[in-house]
């Protein structure tokens, strides 16, 4: 016969000895449900986008335009604030532009609206010709703003499948995909090895983090390079962009960064066009990227 099944043992500390190199794993804070709970007192994961309260222990979401740093969720100084011009996705796991944008100078504000932007663009350096002569491009897919933070620009490889399939097939299963707010592939076009398709490598994100839009030219120690371009309007400021990615490669072992300026003129009738400076070298940890685009601006 089973006794004092009701009794419960709450454990307050573990230590670990004799532990692999010495170090034992620390304890973190858990939220707890509350008393009016079946089992008050018991540890629970608190939603995404919520912290602990250090005074309650319970699961507390953080305030307006705010993320969550990492792992560390306990008091409300895990909640970090969004960079100017951004605001927190519903899950509070990143900041993005929702394609407006507010600039306030000499008691006039302009209010921009972006939102033409929003589809993905792309942009495509070249071509360059490898020591054998192959000819390949590097191409750039932006999401500037828009679709509530999610990271809608996608670049692709297929070398590794076509390695293993025949060449002649026009049906490739991707291998390899990087989602980002602006990320960059090499492109062997068709022509160049005498394939059916083109062939894509070597895709990287360059910005998986969006710093904050200002119109200001550097922000977070990055520096947008305006006078890189011409047709600067003198009535209309530019609108910096600043990303930020931390995947390191063999020339840019901090990650590299990006800035996307928007140079708007109401003029124009068509969305625009991507363009990067006449002398840019891609091996830089830094692109700078300009966008000539008509966008309505509203003074109040």
């Amino acid at each position: 016969v089973r006794r004092y099944i009701s009794d419960v043992v709450i454990l307050y500390s573990v230590s670990v000895t004799n532990v692999q190199d010495g170090v034992a794993s620390a304890c973190r804070a858990c939220a707890l449900l509350s008393q009016s709970s079946q089992r008050p007192g018991s540890c629970i994961p608190c939603p995404a986008g919520f912290y602990i309260d250090r005074d309650t222990n319970r699961c507390q979401e953080c305030p307006p335009n705010t993320y969550l740093s990492g792992h560390h969720t306990y008091g409300e100084d895990a909640c970090l604030p969004c960079g100017p011009g951004s605001k927190s996705n519903k899950e509070h796991s990143r900041c993005y532009s929702d394609c407006s944008f507010s600039h306030t100078e000499n008691n006039r504000t302009l209010t921009f609206d972006l939102s033409s932007l929003s589809t993905v663009a792309s942009l495509t350096i070249g071509p360059s010709f490898t020591s054998k002569g192959t000819k390949y491009l590097h191409v750039f897919n932006v999401s500037l703003c828009g679709h509530q933070g999610t990271m809608a620009a996608v670049c692709t490889d297929n070398v590794t499948d076509l390695a293993n399939k025949d060449m002649g097939s026009d049906s490739t299963q991707f291998v390899n995909s990087v989602d980002s707010f602006v990320c960059q592939s090499t492109i062997i076009p068709a022509d160049g090895r005498g394939f059916r398709m083109a062939l894509a490598s070597q895709s990287i994100s360059l910005a998986d983090t969006f710093l904050g839009a200002t119109v200001d030219s550097d922000l977070d120690g990055i520096n947008a390079r305006p006078e890189l371009f011409s047709d600067n309007s003198k009535t209309i400021p530019d609108i910096n962009f600043f990303y930020r990615s931390t995947q390191a490669t063999g020339s840019c072992q901090r990650g590299r960064s990006a800035v996307m300026t928007i140079r708007c003129n109401p003029e124009k009738t068509d969305r625009g066009k991507l363009t990067v400076p006449r002398y840019t070298h891609l091996s830089d940890c830094l692109l700078n990227v300009t966008c000539l685009t008509v966008c309505s601006t509203s003074p109040v």
